[in-house]
C-alpha cells in the first residue's frame, strides 16, 4: 500500500487506536490521540473487531469481480493478430472492439511498440587483437574566437569573420582504445598522414 505522507491512520496506528480502546481506552480519548474523528475511530474499531490486525490494510481498489472483462480467447487472438504487425486501431476495427481496450491490452501484453515484435539487434561493435592494427581517426573542428564574444558586451557590431579554424585530430586504438591527439592548422591529407604517424609512433 502506498500510503500518503501526511497520512494519520497508517495501519500501525490504526492498529494502536485499537490496542487503547482493547486496554480501557474510551473511544473520544483514543481519536484524539491519534488526531481523527471519534467517528472515524468508530469505523476502524469495528473493522479491528471483525478480522483483527489484517483488517487494518486497505485492499485494493480493483473490483473483486468484472462480469465484461475481455476473455483470454480474445486477448490471445490480439497477440496473434499483433504479431502479424497490425496495428492497434486495425485490430480493434477487425474484432469490433473499441481501440482503448485493444491499446490497453497491447501495452499489458508489452507489445505496445512495433519495436517489441522483434528481437534487439546486439550492438555492432568490432574490435581488433593487436594493438595498432586498427587505428580510428575522428577530426573536430573547431573556430578560433578573437576576443570577447557579443553574448557578454552586447555589442554585435565589432563582430569579427574570417579568423580561421582549428581542427583537433583524435586517432584511437581499437584494440588498446588508447588515444592521441592533436590540434593541427589544416583537414589536408599531409597533416592526418603525419599524425598518423606519430600516433603509431
Amino acid at each position: 500500500m502506498n500510503v500518503h505522507k501526511n497520512a494519520r491512520l497508517t495501519p500501525a496506528v490504526r492498529y494502536l487506536l485499537a490496542r487503547r480502546v482493547d486496554g480501557g481506552w474510551i473511544v473520544r480519548k483514543a481519536s484524539a490521540a491519534a488526531g481523527i474523528s471519534t467517528r472515524t475511530a468508530s469505523k476502524w474499531l469495528a473493522r479491528h473487531r471483525l478480522g483483527g490486525e489484517r483488517r487494518h490494510h486497505d485492499r485494493s481498489s480493483a473490483p473483486r469481480r468484472c462480469p465484461h472483462a475481455t476473455t483470454p480467447e480474445r486477448i490471445a487472438q490480439i497477440e496473434t493478430l499483433r504479431r502479424q504487425r497490425m496495428t492497434g486501431p486495425r485490430i480493434a476495427a477487425q474484432l469490433g472492439m473499441a481501440r482503448s481496450t485493444v491499446g490497453v491490452i497491447l501495452r499489458r501484453l508489452g507489445l505496445g511498440k512495433l519495436a517489441a515484435l522483434e528481437p534487439r539487434q546486439p550492438d555492432n561493435r568490432y574490435e581488433r587483437e593487436a594493438p595498432g592494427e586498427l587505428i580510428h581517426i575522428d577530426i573536430k573542428s573547431l573556430g578560433k574566437i578573437d576576443g570577447v564574444g557579443h553574448s557578454i558586451t552586447g555589442d554585435r557590431s565589432g563582430r569579427k569573420r574570417g579568423i580561421g579554424w582549428d581542427h583537433l585530430y583524435v586517432a584511437i586504438g581499437v584494440a588498446s582504445r588508447l588515444a592521441y591527439r592533436e590540434m593541427l592548422p589544416t583537414l589536408g591529407r599531409e597533416d592526418a598522414s603525419a599524425l598518423l604517424e606519430r600516433a603509431l609512433s
